[in-house]
């Protein structure tokens, strides 16, 4: 056994994602007397690629050999899952030798079951980090594969040595769904690094105009809709005050011609991923995560960091607890629009002192989840599970 704890991540791409980001903050503040931290990356692309040390990858050499785009072709899926992925995985265990794996994301969660089964792992301690309402998740992709998967998480979740998840509501549902030891089950929430996202929120005002935010990928978990629908029934409209939306995905097309027949054409601005969030946060009217589910709600901590006001639908899991049951931002329930153009309708009309009081305490409450916090947390697990505390 090493003198201190050798972590692996298993990683697909530093894609623009809470789960990437959370990687990213690790790699960037972990103590290296501590632990000693690689990442396994199948895909080198990614929004967040470049701010990563190459010291940081241990499968550097396999850099442009594969992208794990989605593809149409199932042989081609197939070639690159098997001539690919699994071997660079098997590389990666065998030559680091880790104390611990640590699994990211869910498809990285059901492609590890392969290494227990095989036995290649048994010696090694497996961490699933569940960054999802797992079962919610399942859920929205349909009977049949929702069902595979659901069936996938039981294996995963049961086989796993230790499961680090990012709310206690998202551990509750996991210890009572699969019968699951609660020492077997963390908390750690995702970190937010206050000094950068303080740094970074001064740049120059985009916009010459007052505007509300949303941020997050334009996929059905997000339900921007909502946002669209509470906008168009507040009074910011008749304001002129704007709605912009930072982010990609599946559903821009549909967003924008919800957006074209509301007649908001004009007010709405889908402004795609942004490498800085954070000078939009700084200068919204209020920030708004109108999601039907999340795991934790990263992007609520970091608009409380950027001064912002905030309002979040009340969903599993995650916001119910960043904003303490709704002491540091309104909560409103999922797809209660009238309840959320309402709430617009207060901050946007909170007189000045008013206004600084909420961002005051809301900005105290983000230093709750700070990197320092939340990364010393996950060097005292990696120590405790491996021994070498």
């Amino acid at each position: 056994m090493s003198k201190k704890a050798r972590i692996l991540f298993f990683l697909p791409s530093f894609s623009g994602g809470g789960a990437e980001r959370t990687v990213l903050n690790i790699l960037r503040n972990y103590d290296s007397e501590v632990v000693e931290i690689k990442v396994c990356l199948l895909d080198f692309s990614g929004e967040y690629s470049a701010h990563v040390s190459d010291n940081s990858i241990l499968n550097l050499q396999d850099k442009g050999r594969f992208a794990i785009a989605k593809t149409s072709n199932p042989f081609y899926s197939l070639y690159k899952f098997f001539g690919f992925i699994l071997p660079t995985q098997y590389r990666a265990i065998r030559s680091f030798e880790p104390d611990i794996i640590m699994t990211i994301t869910e498809s990285m969660n059901y492609m590890s079951i392969i290494w227990k089964v095989l036995g290649v792992t048994k010696d090694i301690i497996w961490v699933v980090r569940s960054g999802n309402n797992i079962l919610a998740e399942a859920k929205s992709k349909g009977f049949l594969f929702g069902h595979i998967l659901k069936s996938l998480l039981k294996k995963a979740y049961t086989k796993a040595d230790h499961i680090i998840t990012l709310s206690n509501g998202a551990k509750s549902q996991i210890l009572s769904r699969y019968s699951i030891k609660e020492s077997k089950v963390s908390v750690i929430a995702n970190p937010v690094d206050i000094d950068e996202i303080t740094s970074l929120s001064r740049a120059s005002k985009k916009y010459p105009y007052r505007y509300l935010l949303g941020v997050g990928r334009l996929a059905p978990q997000k339900n921007f809709k909502l946002l669209l629908e509470a906008f168009h029934q507040s009074m910011a409209p008749s304001k002129g005050i704007h709605l912009v939306i930072l982010g990609v995905g599946s559903e821009k097309r549909k967003l924008m011609q919800r957006a074209r027949a509301l007649g908001l054409e004009s007010l709405v601005h889908f402004e795609g991923f942004q490498e800085n969030p954070y000078s939009y946060m700084k200068n919204a009217e209020v920030f708004i995560l109108s999601s039907s589910w999340e795991g934790f709600g990263h992007v609520l901590v970091e608009a409380m960091a950027c001064e912002c006001p905030v309002i979040s639908t009340d969903c599993d899991f995650g916001p119910n607890e960043i904003l303490d049951r709704g002491s540091f931002g309104k909560l409103v329930a999922v797809n209660d629009m009238n309840l959320m153009s309402e709430e617009i309708n207060t901050v946007i009309t909170l007189e000045e002192k008013k206004r600084n009081e909420v961002i005051q305490k809301s900005k105290n409450r983000a230093q709750d989840f700070s990197i320092e916090k939340i990364v010393r947390a996950y060097e005292h697990l990696f120590s405790t599970l491996s021994g070498t505390k």
